[in-house]
């Protein structure tokens, strides 16, 4: 039973830092004024790593369209993919990236979503705390059951 309690111990402390940087890394791309950036802002750089991407594939970047834009230019008109088609359809891929993006189906979930992700750090930091300071006292006991086990002896 204790090696399970210092297998869960540790296992979960090092997840727990993975599980950290996922909830701080989803909130910051779900909502980018955060860090200080606009929703539809890109970062420099991104249009020329899609163009020598299709230049790689054998298309001039003069040739080349982003399949998104020309998506939601055509929404509306007759046998056009609609944006959810595009992205995964509306399968268990398309349920899990509308999940990520804060929509189940046509229902906006974002703030639901940012909740969970403030409450997935709070948990996380909380708990790695409370991990933390489990450590230190094991160490703290093990030290003073030595030191008095050196002076019986």
């Amino acid at each position: 039973m204790k090696k399970r309690r210092q297998l869960h111990l540790w296992i979960g402390l090092l997840t727990s830092f993975f599980i950290l940087i996922e909830a701080i890394t989803g909130l910051l791309l779900s909502e980018p004024w955060l860090i200080g950036m606009d929703k539809g802002e890109r970062r420099p750089g991104m249009e020329q790593r899609a163009s020598f991407s299709t230049r790689e594939k054998g298309s001039l970047p003069s040739q080349s369209t982003n399949q998104s834009e020309s998506v939601l230019s055509q929404a509306g008109k007759p046998g056009a993919i609609s944006p959810e088609e595009d992205r995964g359809g509306f399968g268990l891929m398309g349920f899990i990236r509308g999940l990520h993006e804060g929509r189940i189906g046509s229902t906006n979930v974002k703030i639901l979503v940012d909740i969970t992700a403030i409450g997935l750090i709070i948990l996380t930091v909380t708990g790695i705390t409370l991990s933390i300071q489990i450590v230190r006292a094991q160490s703290r006991r093990k030290k003073t059951i030595k030191g008095v086990q050196d002076k019986v002896v």
